[in-house]
Protein backbone atom coordinates (compact mmCIF):
# COMPACT_ATOMS: atom_id res chain seq x y z
CA UNK A 1 0.00 0.00 0.00
CA UNK A 2 3.07 2.30 -0.32
CA UNK A 3 1.16 4.19 -3.49
CA UNK A 4 -1.37 5.91 -1.31
CA UNK A 5 1.56 6.63 1.38
CA UNK A 6 2.16 9.92 -0.15
CA UNK A 7 -0.40 13.04 -2.04
CA UNK A 8 -0.48 13.27 -5.87
CA UNK A 9 -2.28 16.47 -6.46
CA UNK A 10 -2.64 15.51 -10.48
CA UNK A 11 -3.05 12.31 -12.11
CA UNK A 12 0.67 13.34 -13.92
CA UNK A 13 2.07 13.59 -10.45
CA UNK A 14 0.23 9.89 -10.21
CA UNK A 15 1.80 8.35 -13.47
CA UNK A 16 5.26 10.28 -12.72
CA UNK A 17 6.18 8.38 -9.48
CA UNK A 18 4.52 5.40 -10.47
CA UNK A 19 5.31 4.88 -13.92
CA UNK A 20 8.25 6.64 -14.56
CA UNK A 21 9.23 5.38 -18.39
CA UNK A 22 5.89 6.52 -19.29
CA UNK A 23 6.35 10.17 -18.27
CA UNK A 24 9.97 10.27 -19.74
CA UNK A 25 8.61 9.59 -23.40
CA UNK A 26 7.14 12.93 -23.11
CA UNK A 27 8.82 15.58 -20.98
CA UNK A 28 11.07 17.07 -23.60
CA UNK A 29 7.82 18.83 -24.94
CA UNK A 30 6.20 18.75 -21.59
CA UNK A 31 2.46 18.78 -23.55
CA UNK A 32 2.18 15.91 -21.48
CA UNK A 33 1.37 16.81 -18.19
CA UNK A 34 -1.06 19.43 -19.00
CA UNK A 35 -3.12 16.52 -20.45
CA UNK A 36 -4.26 15.32 -16.92
CA UNK A 37 -6.63 16.29 -14.66
CA UNK A 38 -6.30 17.04 -10.88
CA UNK A 39 -6.55 14.30 -8.66
CA UNK A 40 -9.48 15.33 -6.99
CA UNK A 41 -11.66 16.58 -9.95
CA UNK A 42 -10.97 13.34 -11.27
CA UNK A 43 -12.30 11.42 -8.71
CA UNK A 44 -15.05 13.98 -8.20
CA UNK A 45 -16.31 12.98 -11.96
CA UNK A 46 -16.26 9.41 -11.15
CA UNK A 47 -18.50 9.70 -8.22
CA UNK A 48 -20.68 11.59 -10.26
CA UNK A 49 -20.51 9.19 -13.12
CA UNK A 50 -21.07 5.69 -11.09
CA UNK A 51 -23.61 7.58 -9.03
CA UNK A 52 -25.58 8.25 -11.84
CA UNK A 53 -25.52 5.14 -13.56
CA UNK A 54 -26.57 3.63 -10.42
CA UNK A 55 -29.61 5.85 -9.69
CA UNK A 56 -30.10 5.03 -13.13
CA UNK A 57 -30.40 1.82 -13.30
CA UNK A 58 -32.24 1.46 -9.99
CA UNK A 59 -35.11 3.99 -10.51
CA UNK A 60 -35.39 1.75 -14.36
CA UNK A 61 -35.95 -1.27 -12.30
CA UNK A 62 -38.53 0.33 -10.35
CA UNK A 63 -40.10 1.45 -13.17
CA UNK A 64 -40.48 -1.55 -14.91
CA UNK A 65 -42.44 -2.96 -11.69
CA UNK A 66 -44.40 -0.03 -12.11
CA UNK A 67 -43.63 0.90 -8.78
CA UNK A 68 -42.30 4.14 -10.19
CA UNK A 69 -44.88 6.00 -13.11
CA UNK A 70 -43.85 8.63 -15.74
CA UNK A 71 -45.03 12.58 -15.16
CA UNK A 72 -47.50 12.91 -18.48
CA UNK A 73 -47.15 15.79 -20.28
CA UNK A 74 -47.78 17.02 -23.93
CA UNK A 75 -45.25 17.81 -26.47
CA UNK A 76 -44.91 18.36 -30.61
CA UNK A 77 -43.52 15.65 -32.63
CA UNK A 78 -42.19 15.57 -35.92
CA UNK A 79 -41.72 19.11 -36.36
CA UNK A 80 -37.87 18.74 -37.74
CA UNK A 81 -34.73 20.36 -36.03
CA UNK A 82 -35.57 23.52 -33.81
CA UNK A 83 -31.92 25.82 -34.46
CA UNK A 84 -33.03 28.53 -31.95
CA UNK A 85 -33.03 25.54 -29.21
CA UNK A 86 -30.41 23.86 -30.52
CA UNK A 87 -27.88 26.90 -30.64
CA UNK A 88 -28.81 27.86 -26.95
CA UNK A 89 -28.18 24.21 -26.30
CA UNK A 90 -24.49 24.17 -27.87
CA UNK A 91 -23.90 27.44 -26.60
CA UNK A 92 -24.25 26.33 -23.14
CA UNK A 93 -22.52 22.84 -23.83
CA UNK A 94 -19.67 25.12 -25.45
CA UNK A 95 -19.26 26.99 -22.12
CA UNK A 96 -19.21 23.93 -19.97
CA UNK A 97 -16.76 22.30 -22.47
CA UNK A 98 -14.89 25.00 -22.75
CA UNK A 99 -14.48 25.73 -19.24
CA UNK A 100 -14.40 22.41 -17.79
CA UNK A 101 -11.74 20.68 -20.37
CA UNK A 102 -9.96 23.41 -19.57
CA UNK A 103 -9.45 23.30 -16.19
CA UNK A 104 -8.25 19.96 -16.79
CA UNK A 105 -5.84 21.68 -19.48
CA UNK A 106 -5.29 24.94 -17.20
CA UNK A 107 -5.40 22.53 -13.87
CA UNK A 108 -2.54 25.11 -12.41
CA UNK A 109 -4.69 27.82 -12.28
CA UNK A 110 -8.26 26.25 -11.84
CA UNK A 111 -7.07 24.09 -9.03
CA UNK A 112 -5.66 27.68 -7.21
CA UNK A 113 -8.70 29.64 -7.49
CA UNK A 114 -11.58 28.29 -9.18
CA UNK A 115 -13.58 31.10 -9.20
CA UNK A 116 -11.04 33.37 -10.50
CA UNK A 117 -10.92 30.68 -13.12
CA UNK A 118 -14.82 30.25 -14.24
CA UNK A 119 -14.56 34.07 -14.39
CA UNK A 120 -11.69 34.54 -16.27
CA UNK A 121 -10.94 34.35 -20.55
CA UNK A 122 -9.44 30.77 -19.96
CA UNK A 123 -10.29 27.44 -21.56
CA UNK A 124 -10.07 24.88 -23.51
CA UNK A 125 -11.58 26.13 -27.05
CA UNK A 126 -10.95 22.68 -28.55
CA UNK A 127 -12.69 20.95 -25.35
CA UNK A 128 -15.53 23.74 -25.58
CA UNK A 129 -16.04 22.80 -29.88
CA UNK A 130 -15.94 19.48 -28.95
CA UNK A 131 -18.88 19.77 -26.24
CA UNK A 132 -21.07 21.67 -28.44
CA UNK A 133 -20.85 19.24 -31.37
CA UNK A 134 -21.55 16.55 -29.34
CA UNK A 135 -24.78 18.56 -27.91
CA UNK A 136 -26.00 19.70 -31.57
CA UNK A 137 -25.12 17.03 -34.09
CA UNK A 138 -27.25 14.17 -32.12
CA UNK A 139 -29.71 15.88 -30.95
CA UNK A 140 -29.98 17.37 -35.40
CA UNK A 141 -29.58 13.72 -36.52
CA UNK A 142 -32.54 12.70 -33.66
CA UNK A 143 -34.81 15.58 -34.80
CA UNK A 144 -34.10 14.91 -38.70
CA UNK A 145 -35.03 11.57 -38.33
CA UNK A 146 -38.42 12.35 -36.75
CA UNK A 147 -39.80 14.77 -38.62
CA UNK A 148 -42.89 14.49 -40.25
CA UNK A 149 -44.95 16.12 -42.94
CA UNK A 150 -47.18 17.24 -40.50
CA UNK A 151 -46.60 18.08 -36.80
CA UNK A 152 -48.75 16.33 -34.31
CA UNK A 153 -49.10 16.92 -30.55
CA UNK A 154 -48.86 13.61 -28.35
CA UNK A 155 -49.02 13.13 -24.40
CA UNK A 156 -45.72 11.34 -23.62
CA UNK A 157 -44.76 9.73 -19.77
CA UNK A 158 -41.57 11.54 -19.03
CA UNK A 159 -40.19 8.77 -16.41
CA UNK A 160 -38.02 9.63 -13.79
CA UNK A 161 -35.20 7.99 -15.06
CA UNK A 162 -35.44 10.16 -17.48
CA UNK A 163 -35.39 13.05 -15.34
CA UNK A 164 -31.97 12.83 -13.60
CA UNK A 165 -30.36 15.75 -15.69
CA UNK A 166 -32.80 17.99 -13.81
CA UNK A 167 -32.53 16.54 -10.53
CA UNK A 168 -28.23 16.65 -10.65
CA UNK A 169 -28.40 20.64 -11.63
CA UNK A 170 -31.53 21.08 -8.73
CA UNK A 171 -29.46 19.16 -6.32
CA UNK A 172 -26.17 20.70 -6.98
CA UNK A 173 -27.32 24.14 -6.84
CA UNK A 174 -29.31 23.48 -3.48
CA UNK A 175 -26.84 21.64 -2.50
CA UNK A 176 -23.51 24.17 -2.82
CA UNK A 177 -26.29 26.88 -1.07
CA UNK A 178 -26.72 24.31 1.61
CA UNK A 179 -23.28 23.65 2.28
CA UNK A 180 -22.02 26.98 2.37
CA UNK A 181 -24.92 27.87 4.92
CA UNK A 182 -23.91 25.13 6.61
CA UNK A 183 -19.82 26.23 6.99
CA UNK A 184 -21.06 29.74 8.13
CA UNK A 185 -23.19 28.11 11.07
CA UNK A 186 -20.49 26.37 12.73
CA UNK A 187 -19.42 27.56 15.91
CA UNK A 188 -16.26 28.99 14.85
CA UNK A 189 -17.37 31.19 12.11
CA UNK A 190 -20.57 32.47 13.03
CA UNK A 191 -19.06 35.78 13.99
CA UNK A 192 -17.13 35.93 10.84
CA UNK A 193 -20.14 35.48 8.70
CA UNK A 194 -22.00 38.69 10.33
CA UNK A 195 -18.42 40.27 10.15
CA UNK A 196 -17.98 39.80 6.72
CA UNK A 197 -20.94 39.70 5.17
CA UNK A 198 -20.39 42.47 3.10
CA UNK A 199 -16.92 41.03 1.61
CA UNK A 200 -18.92 37.72 0.64
CA UNK A 201 -21.83 40.00 -1.44
CA UNK A 202 -18.88 41.89 -2.97
CA UNK A 203 -16.27 38.67 -3.67
CA UNK A 204 -18.64 35.55 -4.88
CA UNK A 205 -14.81 33.22 -4.67
CA UNK A 206 -15.58 33.28 -0.76
CA UNK A 207 -18.58 31.15 -1.24
CA UNK A 208 -17.28 28.45 -2.73
CA UNK A 209 -14.13 28.11 -0.14
CA UNK A 210 -15.18 25.64 2.48
CA UNK A 211 -18.33 24.04 2.17
CA UNK A 212 -19.99 21.16 4.49
CA UNK A 213 -21.08 17.59 2.86
CA UNK A 214 -24.19 17.32 5.56
CA UNK A 215 -25.37 21.03 4.62
CA UNK A 216 -25.22 20.13 0.89
CA UNK A 217 -27.26 16.62 1.68
CA UNK A 218 -30.08 17.94 3.96
CA UNK A 219 -30.80 21.46 1.28
CA UNK A 220 -30.16 18.82 -1.90
CA UNK A 221 -32.50 16.59 -0.62
CA UNK A 222 -35.11 19.32 0.45
CA UNK A 223 -35.02 20.12 -3.15
CA UNK A 224 -34.92 16.69 -4.63
CA UNK A 225 -38.15 16.63 -2.48
CA UNK A 226 -39.98 19.35 -3.58
CA UNK A 227 -39.12 18.05 -7.41
CA UNK A 228 -40.41 14.94 -6.74
CA UNK A 229 -43.90 16.25 -5.51
CA UNK A 230 -44.39 18.37 -8.38
CA UNK A 231 -43.39 16.01 -10.61
CA UNK A 232 -45.46 13.26 -8.74
CA UNK A 233 -42.94 10.81 -8.34
CA UNK A 234 -43.31 8.20 -5.96
CA UNK A 235 -40.90 10.13 -3.10
CA UNK A 236 -39.68 6.84 -0.83
CA UNK A 237 -38.89 5.02 -3.91
CA UNK A 238 -36.98 7.41 -5.54
CA UNK A 239 -35.03 8.73 -1.99
CA UNK A 240 -34.35 4.76 -1.51
CA UNK A 241 -31.98 4.66 -5.31
CA UNK A 242 -30.62 7.63 -4.07
CA UNK A 243 -29.56 7.12 -0.43
CA UNK A 244 -28.13 4.15 -2.68
CA UNK A 245 -26.36 6.67 -5.06
CA UNK A 246 -25.14 9.16 -2.10
CA UNK A 247 -22.94 5.96 -0.53
CA UNK A 248 -20.93 5.42 -3.38
CA UNK A 249 -20.56 8.47 -4.21
CA UNK A 250 -18.82 9.39 -0.69
CA UNK A 251 -16.82 6.88 -1.35
CA UNK A 252 -15.58 7.42 -4.23
CA UNK A 253 -15.29 11.18 -3.57
CA UNK A 254 -13.09 10.40 -0.47
CA UNK A 255 -10.99 8.80 -2.68
CA UNK A 256 -10.29 11.96 -4.25
CA UNK A 257 -9.57 13.83 -0.72
CA UNK A 258 -7.21 11.15 0.54
CA UNK A 259 -4.81 10.97 -2.56
CA UNK A 260 -5.13 14.73 -3.28
CA UNK A 261 -4.69 15.55 0.59
CA UNK A 262 -6.93 18.15 0.81
CA UNK A 263 -7.27 18.70 4.15
CA UNK A 264 -9.87 16.20 4.79
CA UNK A 265 -7.58 13.91 7.00
CA UNK A 266 -7.79 13.07 11.06
CA UNK A 267 -6.10 14.15 14.13
CA UNK A 268 -2.47 13.62 14.87
CA UNK A 269 -1.66 9.72 15.64
CA UNK A 270 1.52 8.73 17.27
CA UNK A 271 0.02 5.62 18.43
CA UNK A 272 1.70 2.38 17.53
CA UNK A 273 0.95 0.70 14.49
CA UNK A 274 -0.65 -2.36 14.61
CA UNK A 275 1.92 -4.95 12.37
CA UNK A 276 -1.57 -5.87 10.62
CA UNK A 277 -2.49 -2.36 9.22
CA UNK A 278 -0.49 -0.50 5.89
CA UNK A 279 1.66 2.23 7.20
CA UNK A 280 -0.12 4.23 5.18
CA UNK A 281 -3.57 3.03 6.72
CA UNK A 282 -2.40 4.12 10.04
CA UNK A 283 -0.54 7.38 10.24
CA UNK A 284 0.22 9.32 6.64
CA UNK A 285 1.96 12.83 6.42
CA UNK A 286 0.54 13.23 3.30
CA UNK A 287 3.53 14.32 1.47
CA UNK A 288 3.22 17.18 -1.45
CA UNK A 289 -0.79 17.52 -0.44
CA UNK A 290 -2.57 20.02 -2.94
CA UNK A 291 -3.27 22.79 -0.13
CA UNK A 292 0.44 22.73 0.69
CA UNK A 293 -0.08 22.39 4.77
CA UNK A 294 2.71 21.31 6.65
CA UNK A 295 6.42 21.84 6.31
CA UNK A 296 8.45 22.57 3.17
CA UNK A 297 10.45 19.02 1.86
CA UNK A 298 13.97 19.42 1.68
CA UNK A 299 15.02 19.04 -1.72
CA UNK A 300 11.85 19.41 -3.10
CA UNK A 301 11.25 21.95 -6.10
CA UNK A 302 7.68 22.64 -7.65
CA UNK A 303 4.34 23.74 -6.74
CA UNK A 304 3.73 21.50 -4.21
CA UNK A 305 6.19 20.54 -1.66
CA UNK A 306 4.66 20.48 2.16
CA UNK A 307 3.99 17.50 4.21
CA UNK A 308 2.52 17.23 7.60
CA UNK A 309 5.39 17.74 10.74
CA UNK A 310 3.34 14.67 12.54
CA UNK A 311 1.25 11.55 10.97
CA UNK A 312 -2.22 11.69 10.86
CA UNK A 313 -4.97 9.78 10.37
CA UNK A 314 -5.94 9.40 7.16
CA UNK A 315 -9.76 9.11 7.53
CA UNK A 316 -10.46 9.73 3.65
CA UNK A 317 -9.20 6.08 3.25
CA UNK A 318 -11.50 4.51 6.56
CA UNK A 319 -14.56 6.51 5.03
CA UNK A 320 -14.18 4.80 1.72
CA UNK A 321 -14.37 1.67 3.06
CA UNK A 322 -17.28 2.28 5.52
CA UNK A 323 -19.02 4.01 2.46
CA UNK A 324 -18.20 1.08 0.51
CA UNK A 325 -19.27 -1.24 2.75
CA UNK A 326 -22.29 0.00 3.31
CA UNK A 327 -23.30 1.24 -0.51
CA UNK A 328 -22.53 -3.24 -1.42
CA UNK A 329 -25.04 -4.13 1.86
CA UNK A 330 -27.91 -1.99 0.97
CA UNK A 331 -26.96 -2.78 -2.77
CA UNK A 332 -27.68 -6.34 -2.01
CA UNK A 333 -30.62 -6.04 0.36
CA UNK A 334 -32.50 -3.39 -2.60
CA UNK A 335 -34.63 -6.02 -4.01
CA UNK A 336 -35.87 -7.42 -0.94
CA UNK A 337 -36.92 -4.54 0.24
CA UNK A 338 -38.11 -2.86 -2.97
CA UNK A 339 -41.75 -3.52 -1.96
CA UNK A 340 -40.81 -1.58 1.63
CA UNK A 341 -40.00 1.83 0.25
CA UNK A 342 -38.62 4.08 2.62
CA UNK A 343 -36.68 1.34 4.01
CA UNK A 344 -33.55 1.83 1.81
CA UNK A 345 -33.43 4.81 2.73
CA UNK A 346 -33.78 5.00 6.12
CA UNK A 347 -30.83 2.16 6.66
CA UNK A 348 -28.79 4.81 4.19
CA UNK A 349 -29.61 7.84 7.07
CA UNK A 350 -28.49 5.32 10.06
CA UNK A 351 -25.59 4.26 8.67
CA UNK A 352 -24.53 7.25 6.97
CA UNK A 353 -25.31 9.08 10.71
CA UNK A 354 -23.02 6.25 12.32
CA UNK A 355 -20.34 6.42 10.24
CA UNK A 356 -20.18 10.17 9.90
CA UNK A 357 -20.35 10.45 14.40
CA UNK A 358 -17.63 7.88 14.65
CA UNK A 359 -15.33 9.66 12.11
CA UNK A 360 -15.75 12.89 13.67
CA UNK A 361 -13.73 11.60 16.82
CA UNK A 362 -10.47 11.24 14.92
CA UNK A 363 -10.85 13.90 12.50
CA UNK A 364 -9.98 17.53 12.44
CA UNK A 365 -12.83 19.75 12.79
CA UNK A 366 -14.52 22.24 14.60
CA UNK A 367 -16.11 21.59 17.89
CA UNK A 368 -19.33 23.43 19.66
CA UNK A 369 -18.48 24.08 23.10
CA UNK A 370 -22.02 23.75 23.66
CA UNK A 371 -22.60 19.84 23.47
CA UNK A 372 -18.78 19.21 22.90
CA UNK A 373 -19.91 17.83 19.52
CA UNK A 374 -18.82 19.20 16.47
CA UNK A 375 -21.57 19.87 13.81
CA UNK A 376 -21.34 16.83 11.77
CA UNK A 377 -21.94 14.65 14.86
CA UNK A 378 -25.32 16.98 15.90
CA UNK A 379 -26.75 16.03 12.22
CA UNK A 380 -25.41 12.32 12.32
CA UNK A 381 -27.35 12.14 15.25
CA UNK A 382 -30.98 13.50 14.28
CA UNK A 383 -29.62 11.42 10.75
CA UNK A 384 -29.78 7.93 12.58
CA UNK A 385 -33.23 9.51 14.98
CA UNK A 386 -34.81 9.99 11.76
CA UNK A 387 -33.40 6.75 10.25
CA UNK A 388 -35.29 4.50 12.88
CA UNK A 389 -38.07 6.83 13.27
CA UNK A 390 -38.90 6.38 9.72
CA UNK A 391 -38.27 2.41 9.90
CA UNK A 392 -40.91 2.44 13.29
CA UNK A 393 -43.20 4.26 10.83
CA UNK A 394 -43.32 2.08 8.37
CA UNK A 395 -43.67 -0.92 10.40
CA UNK A 396 -46.35 0.62 12.03
CA UNK A 397 -48.24 1.60 8.86
CA UNK A 398 -47.79 -2.02 7.77
CA UNK A 399 -49.39 -3.37 11.25
CA UNK A 400 -51.53 -1.31 10.92
CA UNK A 401 -52.66 -2.11 7.43
CA UNK A 402 -52.27 -6.15 8.15
CA UNK A 403 -54.79 -5.90 11.28
CA UNK A 404 -57.46 -3.89 9.33
CA UNK A 405 -57.24 -6.40 6.42
CA UNK A 406 -57.57 -9.05 9.13
CA UNK A 407 -60.83 -7.08 10.55
CA UNK A 408 -62.04 -6.83 7.00
CA UNK A 409 -61.49 -10.84 6.76
CA UNK A 410 -63.42 -11.91 9.55
CA UNK A 411 -66.32 -9.55 8.30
Amino acid sequence: MVMILRAYPTVFDFINDKLPFLSEMFRDGEPFPSMFPNTYGFFVAMAFLLAALVLRQELKRREELKLLIGHPREIVVGTGPNWTQLLINGAISFFFGYKIIGAFTNMDQASIDQMAYLQSSEGSLLGGILAMALSIFPAYRKAKKEELPKPERRWVDYMPHEQIGEMVVIAAIFGILGAKIFDFLQPDRIQDFFQNMGDLLSNPALFVSGLTVYGGLIFGGLAILIFAYRRKIHIAHLFDALGLSFLLAQGIGRLGCHFSGDGDWGIVNLNPRPSWIPESWWSNTYAHNVINAGEPISGCTGQYCYELSAGVYPTSIYEFFLFLGGFLMLFFLRKKLTHKPGILFAGFLIFAGVERFLIEGIRVTSTASTLGLSQAQIISIGMILGGMGLIMYKYKSNLLSYTSLMKDGDK
